[in-house]
């Protein structure tokens, strides 16, 4: 081949190039999204399989795990960029790593989802007293037991607390007769009354807004990507939409990612779970609201079972322009 003949096609060539270069598609942002079994996360799964997040620019990747601990310890070293949450794994992450989360979206409060079990033969959290009891530690289960002994007069000293996971291994437990009480949530709960004989002592439905579920990103994460943020709250509240103008279909995928029934599924989001739409963000996320409220309370009863330092740092815990 003659130089002329190179410097041609190495043009031509060059042209191509830059074309491809200045037309081609941008990357599209890719987030990794941490998700727990719990019913108010799932329109999480529901934006990202109906295609919510991709409409709007996103290439999004949900990443199931077994316990909020896990997941918390995913998002504390950097494996994840969402998390999808209790209060109490944002404020843990804080005081047990440098990423500081904030919340984006509160997606819902526990109006009786989170329960206290007791066999029976234990009819009231009075009758705790002594007896052993299991959740799972750094949790919300130690929240909503604080706060159920504080109603009784009692405290944390006047139970057994006993560490175990959120899963198959706490019905085992209290089949063998190894606890006498657990704190549990939908799905493992629902194994949990069927299961073994027992009842609910004590529910989330008496603490009105004190469990609060979050969707939260590192303060940084969220600062370095203002656009992808903005678009993936756009798009989860287009799933909440759809989900309100096809309930059968939505509930359908949502119930069998959780391998629950349907009947299951719609009986914690209708009466155990208040779902918070658009509208309501700014009562939970804006200065002197809702989060900023509850937070002390929750760092109270976390401190006392060790699992944050009473110091730990609950400054702007919400992203919020307000």
């Amino acid at each position: 081949m003659n130089k002329r003949l190179q410097l041609v096609l190495g043009g031509f060539l060059a042209v191509i190039i830059g074309a491809w270069l200045a037309f081609r598609p941008e990357p599209r942002p890719n987030l990794r999204i941490a998700i727990n079994n719990w019913p108010g996360y799932e329109f999480l799964y529901l934006a990202h399989v109906k295609g919510f997040f991709h409409n709007n620019g996103l290439d999004t990747k949900i990443l199931e795990y077994s316990s909020l601990n896990d997941l918390r310890r995913a998002f504390e070293r950097g494996q994840v960029d969402i998390m999808a949450s209790t209060m109490i794994e944002q404020i843990v992450s804080r005081d047990k790593s440098q990423r500081r989360a904030q919340a984006l979206i509160v997606s819902d409060y526990s109006d009786g989802s989170d329960v206290v079990i007791a066999l029976k033969g234990i009819s009231s959290v009075k009758e705790l007293k002594g007896k052993r009891v299991g959740f799972e530690a750094g949790t919300v289960g130690i929240v909503l037991l604080k706060l159920a002994l504080e109603r009784e007069g009692m405290s944390i000293s006047d139970v057994s607390t006993i560490n175990v996971p959120q899963d198959d291994a706490i019905l085992e437990e209290l089949r063998s007769g190894s606890l006498d009480a657990v704190v549990s949530y939908p799905s493992v709960s629902f194994k949990i009354l069927k299961g073994v004989p027992s009842q609910v002592i004590f529910s989330s439905k008496d603490i009105p807004a004190a469990i609060l579920d979050i969707i939260s990103a590192d303060e940084s994460f969220i600062r370095e990507n203002p656009q992808a943020i903005e678009s993936f709250r756009k798009a989860y509240f287009q799933a909440l939409d759809y989900a309100k103008e096809n309930q059968e279909e939505s509930y359908k995928i949502m119930a069998a990612r959780e391998n629950i029934s349907l009947a299951e599924f719609r009986q914690s989001l209708e009466s155990g779970i208040v779902l918070l739409g658009k509208d309501r963000q700014s009562e939970f996320l804006r200065k002197g609201g809702i989060i900023e409220r509850v937070a002390p309370a929750i760092v109270s009863a976390l401190a006392a079972t060790n699992a944050v330092q009473s110091n730990v740092d609950i400054s702007n815990l919400s992203n919020s322009d307000e």
